[in-house]
């Protein structure tokens, strides 16, 4: 293919992309609804599982955790070595900021990752 058809491929891939994306937006919009009303009708009623011809329920509970206050919490973590706590992700905006100024993190590498904008002509 010659760049001209690429180009317009790729934007009429990247519409359709969008298109199918705000599909997919509105339908969990509405499944987490009515999951929500689901949840809260199963539990008022002591319901734990459930069945129809269509499909099975059962609910469950799981404990997850926030950080209130992370110098708190990070300190801790350094503190007894407790770095499993955490997930092993960099945020890229301050490290560039950081890469800018110069400082470097120990353990920590960058690589430039080559971007294509896209815009209707």
């Amino acid at each position: 293919m010659e760049l001209h058809e690429l180009v317009d491929k790729a934007y009429e891939v990247r519409e359709r992309k969008y298109a199918a994306s705000a599909v997919v937006k509105a339908l969990d919009e509405e499944f987490d609804a009515l999951e929500a009303e689901i949840i809260s009708l199963a539990s008022n009623t002591g319901v734990k599982t459930f069945g129809t011809d269509t499909a099975k329920i059962s609910l469950s509970e799981e404990t997850v955790f926030s950080s209130e206050n992370w110098e708190l919490t990070f300190a801790y973590i350094a503190e007894n070595e407790a770095f499993h706590l955490l997930k092993k992700s960099l945020n890229n905006a301050p490290l560039r900021d950081m890469l800018v100024l110069g400082e470097v993190v120990p353990g920590v590498s960058s690589f430039t990752k080559k971007k294509l904008s896209l815009r209707k002509a």
